[in-house]
């Protein structure tokens, strides 16, 4: 066994790691503007609008890596059945906590 144990990221890494990446404040901010729940392919449709990335690429992390990352660290729910997502229990916290830091980053260029 080694000496080294690594721990888990607690909640509020997991909160912290989903706000860093930019994809996935472009689908906090998709999940924002409508009304939840909302159908899971037209969330993932708006997401690649305002994606930069090659469409085909962006649906697949997204399934595959941001969705699920942001419903593990509480932010959002996804109803696998009905195929539809919804606000997490720290979505609105999410909100918050980027709301903050794009006004210190405003001030700080002006």
């Amino acid at each position: 066994m080694s000496k080294y144990h690594v721990r888990q990221p607690s909640r509020r890494d997991k909160l912290i790691m989903c706000l860093a990446d930019q994809r996935r404040r472009i689908l906090l901010e998709c999940l924002a503007e409508e009304s939840t729940p909302i159908v899971l392919e037209e969330l993932v449709k708006e997401v690649r609008e305002q994606d930069s990335g090659p469409p085909d690429q962006t649906t697949i992390a997204l399934f595959h890596n941001h969705l699920p990352q942001m419903e593990d660290a509480g932010i959002l729910n996804i109803d696998h059945e009905m195929k539809t997502v919804e606000e997490g229990g720290l979505f609105e916290i999410s909100m918050q906590m980027l709301a903050m830091v794009e006004n210190h980053v405003g001030m700080e260029s002006e």
